[in-house]
């Protein structure tokens, strides 16, 4: 669990290292579901994150399998990680239904970074879908929860985003 805990600090500004030391870890090391289920999601967070677009379920799965035992924060991560895994595989509805999961789990985590990602990977699905009106809300949505927890970056990339969506859709 330490090690876990070490790895989910640097996943963020380092996903390449947290990669690493997650194919590092023997799995049969970790004694609990509960941590099986943390590696599996820290290692799709990971790999999502080093741009590495996954289209089987089988890494999650074994943190879908067991998401009750998450706190509201990791349940939330883990739907919207899942999602990731059908919008990679082109298949929006099933990935927006779990993108819409995710938002109802985590309507309460506003110091974190997920209900952007989730608003913002609504966005792409809508904009895919030349849904351009919802795709701009979501990604205003996104854009200013960024923006609230200091995100900048992710803020300006949002804002564009919507943009773009308002010019698709002569707005």
């Amino acid at each position: 669990e330490s090690r876990l805990d070490m790895i989910e600090t640097i996943i963020s500004s380092d996903p390449h290292k947290a990669r690493n030391e997650l194919e590092n870890i023997d799995r049969s090391d970790i004694n609990t579901k509960r941590g099986k289920a943390r590696h599996s999601l820290l290692y799709s967070m990971a790999l999502d994150k080093c741009g590495i677009d996954i289209c089987s379920d089988s890494i999650i799965s074994p943190a879908v399998e067991n998401i009750p035992r998450f706190n509201i924060h990791d349940r939330t991560r883990c739907l919207y990680y899942y999602a990731r895994i059908f919008e990679n595989r082109k298949e929006y509805e099933n990935s927006m239904k779990w993108l819409v999961r995710a938002e109802d789990s985590g309507r309460d985590l506003k110091d974190s970074d997920i209900p952007a990602l989730i608003y913002a990977a609504k966005g792409r699905i809508y904009h895919k879908s030349l849904a351009y009106s919802k795709a701009a809300d979501n990604y205003r949505k996104a854009a200013f929860h960024n923006y609230s927890i200091n995100l900048h970056h992710r803020f300006i990339s949002n804002r564009l985003n919507e943009a773009d969506c308002l010019l698709m859709d002569n707005d």
